[in-house]
């Protein structure tokens, strides 16, 4: 009886390590989330912010968004707007207040799909 409660208590051991492993597997391999995207966004975007401790938003952008496959788990709405504002980024008549205002319509877009994502 001694040995059959042993194995037990192994298998329940080896059965809790399997399955962190697969959590953090798919944690450290999964695409980013609306939420990561949105958070990481504002904060590359922020010109107001002075952030020496946080991270870097625009090196975790280019690390971790490096294909549309990279999207599939960010919203619709946002991508969009997103790319908008990329768009408008490389138009050189853009004004600072219009470009505030493309700003704004990511972190509305993205408030609207994950309430507190943009917020830092």
């Amino acid at each position: 009886m001694k040995r059959l409660v042993e194995l037990i208590k192994g298998a329940f051991i080896l059965g809790v390590i399997v399955i962190a492993g697969a959590l953090a597997w798919d944690f450290f391999t999964s695409p980013p989330s609306t939420s990561d995207v949105c958070y990481t966004w504002s904060k590359a975007t922020d010109q107001y912010l002075d952030d020496e401790y946080g991270i870097d938003g625009a090196k975790w952008l280019e690390e971790n968004i490096k294909s549309e496959e990279d999207l599939v788990d960010v919203d619709k709405d946002v991508l969009e707007a997103i790319k908008l504002y990329e768009e408008g980024s490389f138009l050189e008549d853009v004004d600072p207040v219009q470009r505030f205002g493309l700003r704004q319509y990511v972190i509305d877009a993205c408030e609207k799909a994950a309430p507190g994502s943009t917020k830092h």
